[in-house]
């Protein structure tokens, strides 16, 4: 087991980067090392399909921010709160999502990501595939250690890997703690606000559909993601993920399966 330690680029603490050879009490394993990597298909890493993906991997490590104003909030619910971290899964979930990567506003790859979570323990696993089942990445989190047993080269470096499952973090887990602010928008939108490390905020805007915004202490959006229904037992069905500059990516995802 190599342990590696990274300076975090967004939230400027120290974050524990666990790299294992195998797991063999990952949440998918059937028994023997590399959890769900034991029952896939495995195919050469020279693999031409796997050159888009790479371009992606490199891209997610120098994703930055978007100025964006803030918005003013009217006087709202005390129930405001409590909406909004609703639409998150309330127990144990699976899930399993068709997603679309495009960078740059053009380039686009097929993957599938298979996520396992737990709110209450603030659990995650998270594998993501090629359309012909070769594994990736697969990882967990649990607390500030993010545990990895498999990563593809570049999908192998620590930034990876942390940026990856902040993803995952920011679309399937309520924020921590209680909302710092909420209210009304002008347009009648409940928007609840949490303060996180090293001043940066998590917004949550109700209308249509639902919106979580991560800006940074100076209020740049780093990242944002909708979320539209019908929800499946507490899982969105689309999920669209936006990362803005300097090098921006999208990530379309459609969701295949959930199980509570």
């Amino acid at each position: 087991m190599n342990l590696r330690k990274t300076q975090t680029t967004n939230y400027e603490q120290t974050e524990r980067i666990v790299i294992l050879p195998g797991h063999p009490k990952s949440p998918f394993s059937k028994g023997g090392d590399g959890g769900i990597c034991a029952a896939i298909l495995q195919v050469s890493t020279s693999n031409l399909l796997l050159r888009p993906f790479f371009l992606l991997a490199a891209l997610m490590l120098c994703a930055g921010c978007l100025s964006v104003p803030e918005t003013p909030l009217l006087p709202g619910s005390p129930e405001d709160p409590e909406r909004c971290i609703a639409l998150f899964p309330s127990g144990p979930w699976v899930s399993i999502h068709k997603i679309e990567a495009v960078i740059n506003g053009g380039l686009s790859s097929s993957l599938i990501g298979i996520t396992k979570g737990d709110p209450a323990g603030r659990k995650l696993h998270t594998v993501l595939l090629t359309p012909e089942g070769f594994v990736l990445f697969e990882a967990e989190e649990n607390g500030d250690t993010i545990s990895v047993m498999k990563a593809l080269s570049p999908f192998d470096s620590p930034a990876f890997a942390k940026g990856l499952m902040e993803d995952v973090n920011l679309l399937f887990l309520p924020p921590e703690g209680g909302a710092s602010d909420w209210g009304r928008t002008a347009d009648g939108a409940v928007l609840c606000r949490w303060k996180r490390p090293a001043g940066y905020r998590e917004d949550i805007r109700l209308s249509a559909g639902v919106k979580i915004s991560l800006l940074d202490g100076h209020g740049d959006l780093v990242k944002e993601a909708l979320l539209t229904g019908p929800f499946v037992n507490g899982l969105a069905s689309r999920m669209e993920l936006n990362a803005h500059k300097p090098a921006p990516y999208k990530l379309k995802m459609t969701l295949l399966q959930g199980t509570p």
